[in-house]
Formats: structure tokens, sequence, C-alpha cells
């Protein structure tokens, strides 16, 4: 009896050495230290340097004279009985929707374009009622739109209104999936045919415009969702007017709020509150009325109600303040304008577990869309200068890099979701918040936020 007892513990005691081995080996197979050398002694930035070296350092920024078109093309899904490939497509936005698909209409979602050209160039923005422009869907479109288009893909500045509840189904592997439900192989073909079709249209519309650039603030209709009031609040609301003779064909509208108003308990298309600004900014101007996120990585809206009613209200009220500028703006008819892009070289991926510890980066690309580089974009129009980021952007950088240059006659505006996708970057020195934005979506470790913001910085130099 006393033999098998010893055998007993000396199996217990192998088994116990066994699993400490094994957890001690998967603890150094799984995780590592967060990185915390300073971002510009990496290789890294060495590259993203090198990039920026090949940026036109002397652009030609005498005013010129520009033409402008711009278009409008539903991307609803239809939803009338009959089954198509797009019949289940989920709504994107929410993971406690679960991938559940779209089972109603509140509001027509749609692509924008505005097209802007001279004798020498063409720069195009478009801008998604979607949560993001699809990783696969913007891949391909970079590949195609020289030969469909005719423009380089350098050309194009892309924005999204980050609704939550706008078409799902684009991404693969299990973030995308959780957050825009099962993959459908044949959403981000149907999307592209219709952002080409609607860049086509765009184009044949071009006429000759004046063009009025303002900036006024929504106060109180924003928080920081972050950190509340121990952060800043970017309440700016930016708005470009493209006037033909008496006629606004266009107008661009860029605010800083997160579009989920209407919650996950939802499961219809709706556009939330930039689907009603630019329905109430259209149906006032007879223009195409275009939304692109700004520095949505830090900021809330405070509507007075929810859902559905809640977003209707809020976005007519920030209508009404985009449109309250638009008879006293002063239109001019040749302005400076140039394009930009740089490529933002990236380091390993950092998912932070907790403290200075993170997944190994073999891990952390398994469970996340990482990538090596992502592109960066400035687009100087008038008096605006737009600085396109490829994240949710964090408002308090936003408002960083607009104090940082302080000239007062020009307007430095963050859009994020510039067709690439690195999650949410935020101050450093909110990194180590136990918070969604920087444990869960904070990808790319301690120094993504002043590393990025160094970037936009410099490239926005050259369009001075």
């Amino acid at each position: 009896m006393k033999r098998r007892s010893t055998n007993k513990r000396s199996k217990l005691k192998r088994a116990a050495w066994a699993m400490t081995l094994m957890g001690t080996f998967l603890t150094f197979a799984c995780f590592t230290r967060i990185d915390t050398d300073p971002y510009f002694t990496q290789t890294y930035y060495a590259r993203s340097m090198e990039s920026l070296r090949g940026v036109d350092a002397n652009p030609d920024l005498t005013p010129k004279k520009i033409l402008a078109g711009a278009a409008r093309i539903s991307i609803t899904p239809k939803l009338d009985g009959a089954r198509t490939p797009l019949s289940d497509l989920p709504l994107a936005g929410y993971g406690a929707r679960k991938g559940a698909p779209a089972l109603d209409v509140l509001d027509e979602v749609h692509v924008r374009v505005l097209w802007l050209q001279d004798d020498h160039r063409s720069s195009v923005i478009i801008s998604l009622d979607m949560l993001i422009p699809p990783p696969e869907m913007i891949a391909t479109f970079r590949k195609k739109v020289q030969q469909r288009i005719g423009i380089p893909s350098e050309a194009v500045y892309w924005g999204a209104s980050h609704t939550h509840s706008g078409p799902g189904g684009w991404g693969q592997g299990w973030l995308p999936e959780a957050f825009a439900g099962p993959y459908q192989p044949a959403f981000n073909p149907w999307l592209l045919d219709r952002v080409f079709a609607c860049m086509e249209e765009a184009r044949s519309k071009l006429r000759p415009v004046s063009i009025a650039t303002t900036t006024s603030q929504a106060k109180d209709m924003c928080r920081n969702r972050l950190v509340s009031t121990k952060g800043q609040i970017d309440e700016r609301v930016h708005s470009l007017f493209f006037k033909s003779e008496d006629q606004i064909i266009a107008t661009m509208g860029i605010f800083s709020a997160h579009a989920t108003i209407v919650g996950p308990s939802s499961k219809a298309y709706c556009g939330d509150y930039p689907g009603h600004w630019a329905e109430r900014v259209e149906k006032a101007t007879g223009g195409i009325a275009l939304f692109l996120a700004g520095g949505v990585g830090s900021h809330a809206a405070t509507p007075r109600e929810k859902e559905h009613e809640g977003a209707m209200a809020y976005g007519q009220q920030l209508a009404a303040i985009t449109l309250q500028h638009l008879d006293g703006a002063t239109f001019a008819s040749r302005v400076p304008w140039h394009q930009a892009e740089a490529t933002l070289h990236l380091p390993s991926p950092h998912i932070r577990i907790m403290g200075l510890w993170r997944l190994r980066p073999w891990l952390a690309h398994l469970l996340t869309p990482t990538v090596a580089s992502v592109q960066l974009k400035a687009l100087r129009v008038g008096s605006m200068l737009l600085l396109g980021t490829p994240c949710d952007f964090s408002g308090e950088l936003a408002l960083q890099l607009q104090s940082s240059w302080h000239k007062d006659e020009l307007e430095i505006v963050c859009t994020s979701f510039n067709g690439d996708y690195i999650g949410y970057v935020v101050p450093q020195e909110y990194y180590f918040l136990n918070e969604y934005e920087t444990q869960v979506m904070g990808f790319y470790g301690l120094y993504t936020g002043p590393y990025m913001t160094e970037m936009l910085r410099r490239l926005g130099e050259f369009m001075m």
C-alpha cells in the first residue's frame, strides 16, 4: 500500500514538473516584454524618414483654378426577399451583434466621391458610409484604379463616416469578423464596382468651382470617452464648400465624434448621425455632402436621445452648424492645392496583455490584421490642410498637430480611416490604461502616437 502511495505521489510530482515546464515554455513562446527603446532609434523610423525624402519638398502652391465634380451611389444591399450573395450580409461595428444579418433599412448608405482637377493633376476624395474602408477592397482598388480610372492610387484620399450600422462581412480573420460579422466573399467586389462607378460619374460632372473653407465649434456635442474630463476635446466642425456659379455642388464636413448613437440592438442599415448630417446638407444645398470622420479615436457623441431618433436630431444639429456659415463664407476662384503621400513603416505588433508584457509578434499576427507599413496622406485645399491617418486617430493628437504649427491662416484637420487600418492611435501617456482603445486596439506599441504625429507633421510641412 505504501509503495502504491509513493508511486502515486511520484507520478503527481512528475506531472506537476511537466506542467511547470510546459507553462514556462508557453510563456516564453507566447509572451515577451514591450519594446521601450525610443522610436527614433529604430530601423522602421529610418525607413519612414527615407520615404519622406521622396515627397516633393517645393510644391507649387500658387493659387489655381480648379474643376470639381461630385456623385453619390447607394451601397445599401437590397432586402427585398430575393436571395442574393448579399442577402445575409451582417452589419459592421459591434461585436455584441455576434454577426447577425441586417434585417431592415433605416437609412440608405452611400459612397460619395468628390473629384478635383486642374491642368496637371487630379485629387479624388472618397467617403463611405461604413465602419472603415474594407482593407481587402482597398488592396484590389490600388491594383486596378490606374487601369480602370486612369489615376494613381496616391491621388485618392479615403475617408469613412464610421457608422456602426453599415455593411459588414468584408474582413477575414478573428478580429475583423468579430466586429464586421462572417466574411462574405461577394461583398468586396460588389462594393468596388460601385466605388469605380461613382468615381466615373463624379468625373463626368467636372466644372469650374470657387471654394470656401470654414471651421466652427460644436459646443457640448462630444466628450473624451477615453479619459473624460482629464483630456482635451476637439469640438471643431470643419467644412469645405465647392460652388459652381450660384450652385453648391459639394460640401465636405469633418467632425470627431464616434458614430455610435445607434446601438448594437439595431439590426438595420443606418448612416447614424453622419448620414443625417449629409441628408440635411444635401437637401439645403442641392449638392453632394461628404462626411469624413475626424479624430474619433478618443471622442464620443453626446446626443440628447438615443438610437435612430437621437442620431437624426444630432446629425441635423451638426448640419445646422455647417450651414450657418455658408452665407458668410468667402469663396475664392483660385486656391492653393496640393497632395502628397508617404509610407509609415511600423514596428512588430505590440498586443499588450498586462503591464510591460505583450504577445509575441507571431501570435499577435494570428489574432489581428497587422501589417508592415501603411500610408499617410496630406491634401491642401485653400486654407485647410487635411492629414489622412490609417486608424482611429485621437482627437487630442489632432489638437496637438493644430497647435504645433502656429499658423493662423491654415487649419490643420486630421481624418481617420484613410484606406489602411492599424487600430487606435492615442497619446503616449494613455498607453498603459486598461481600456478598450489602448489594450485591445493599440496594435503597435507605446510610441505609436508620437511617432505617427511626428511623421504627419513632417509630411504636412511640405504643404505650407
